[in-house]
């Protein structure tokens, strides 16, 4: 009897072993997921924020562009003609 007791007790204990390598691993399987999750997530929230910033570029420059035809464009150094300096004079004199 002892014999069996001991059979039987040895296949409870490796069915024990399997149910806590089974759960191991499937805590193993959901951290992986969870981490991928959480990766997925940042990746996200840096697209948007890369989106968000594009957008506002955009809007800069379409607010800069708006009277961008209407004014008298120059070069960095100004208006370069030159400038009438003689003195007035009466005609007919």
């Amino acid at each position: 009897m002892a014999f069996l007791s001991n059979l039987f007790g040895n296949k409870e204990n490796k069915s024990a072993e399997n149910a806590a390598r089974d759960a191991a691993k499937k805590q193993q399987e959901l951290e992986a997921q969870r981490a991928a999750e959480l990766a997925k997530q940042k990746q996200d929230e840096e697209n948007n924020t890369t989106r968000d910033a594009a957008k506002d570029r955009q809007k800069k420059q379409a607010a800069g562009a708006i009277g961008g035809r209407d004014t008298i464009l120059t070069g960095p150094l100004g208006d370069t003609s030159v400038a009438p300096t003689e003195k007035k004079s009466i005609l007919g004199i």
